[in-house]
This record gives structure tokens, sequence and C-alpha cells, in this order.
């Protein structure tokens, strides 16, 4: 996650307490999520295994359009989904020899 530190950071306390209010939201609970608002991707996105960090493009967002992009992202953290990939890229680099394991990818 080193990469993910050096990304240069354009967010304001004001998104990032917007990000706290919904991770509470979402988790029930405390969760750290961290917020960093760069240049380098065009879409919103989660990363990181076990610290989250929530990456958003630069741009100008409403509160209501931030409360909705960080509860999507909030939902692939408490969904585990960035494990669940990982363990399916696993069993495909194991068995990339059987044809399901690729339709399992698909899906």
């Amino acid at each position: 996650m080193r990469a993910v530190r050096a990304l240069q950071n354009f967010a304001s306390e004001d998104e990032q307490a917007v990000l706290e209010k919904v991770s509470k939201e979402t988790f029930f609970t405390e969760h750290k999520v961290s917020l960093i608002k760069t240049d380098k991707v065009t879409v919103p996105m989660v990363t990181g295994l076990f610290h989250n960090y929530v990456l958003l493009p630069v741009g100008e967002y409403k509160e209501k359009e931030l409360e909705l992009i960080f509860r999507h992202e909030c939902t692939h953290l408490f969904n585990n989904d960035l494990w669940l990939k990982s363990l399916i890229h696993m069993y495909c680099f194991m068995f990339w020899w059987n044809p399901f394991v690729h339709l399992l990818k698909a899906d």
C-alpha cells in the first residue's frame, strides 16, 4: 500500500467527515476507511485488504453525491468484495487448466 500512500491527496476535511459518517452507518461500528482524492483515478474505487482506502477522482461533488458514492464503496467493503475477488484470482491461478474456473471469474 506504499503506492496508495504516495498519491497526492486533495481531499478536504468535510469530505473525510462525510466518509466517516457513511462508514459508521454502513458498518454499525467504528471502521477505519481513509479517503484519498487524487488525479490518478477516473472513477471512485476502494482498495486495500487490511487498511481500506476510498480513491476519489479530483472534482467538485455535492454532499449528497459524496454520500451516495461513499455508501456504494462502503457496501463493497462491508460485503468483503476485495477479499472475494482476491480468492477468485488465486483459485484461477491454481486451476488455470479448468474451463469452469474461467466462467467463475467472468461471473
